[in-house]
């Protein structure tokens, strides 16, 4: 199946049929998305990649290959917004492993596309021991006091839950 859409896919490309290509990717699901990417050429990987829309795009680059991520890093470059708009997207944790697998200079160079508060969460993660914890946290979680009450914490999660990573934890934290 994979092979089938591969070659339709390159078709698509060859024959510049852009909106059939983008219909039919939009017709996939973002794992979907990702074996395509995956095992299309790496020639027809980038023009896949940037007709992916920007929730897609940051969801499948999360699902591909450490080897995939950095050659469609390297074609993104040509296109630095649209470079700096998917390194914002990815989720911190995620952005870090990529980061730390990365040469020193190629990850400085990719920091400073970042808008300064992705820029801040990444240096800070970063700034943890190499395979430390503290590099595979996230810092985008729910937390509520102990003195919350259950609608104070509903309210809480409706208000700041679209930020977490994850919403099947929930921390009661006090001051200390």
């Amino acid at each position: 199946m994979v092979e089938i859409r591969k070659n339709t896919f390159h078709d698509l490309i060859k024959n510049k049929e852009w909106k059939r290509l983008k219909k039919s990717l939009n017709d996939l699901d973002i794992f979907q998305l990702a074996d395509v990417v995956e095992n299309i050429s790496e020639s027809d990987e980038i023009i896949l990649f940037r007709l992916l829309n920007r929730k897609q795009s940051k969801e499948v680059f999360q699902l591909l290959s450490h080897q995939k991520q950095e050659h469609i890093i390297e074609g993104l470059a040509q296109n630095v917004h649209k470079l700096s708009n998917l390194l914002n997207d990815i989720e911190p944790d995620d952005r870090t492993a990529f980061f730390e697998e990365l040469p020193g200079k190629v990850t400085q160079r990719l920091i400073q596309l970042l808008n300064p508060e992705e820029r801040q969460i990444t240096v800070q993660l970063l700034g943890y021991p190499e395979d430390s914890i503290g590099r595979l946290m996230t810092p985008e979680y729910i937390a509520v006091k102990p003195s919350d009450t259950v609608e104070h914490t509903f309210e809480h999660i409706r208000k700041y839950g679209k930020d977490s990573e994850t919403l099947n934890v929930i921390y009661v934290v006090d001051n200390d």
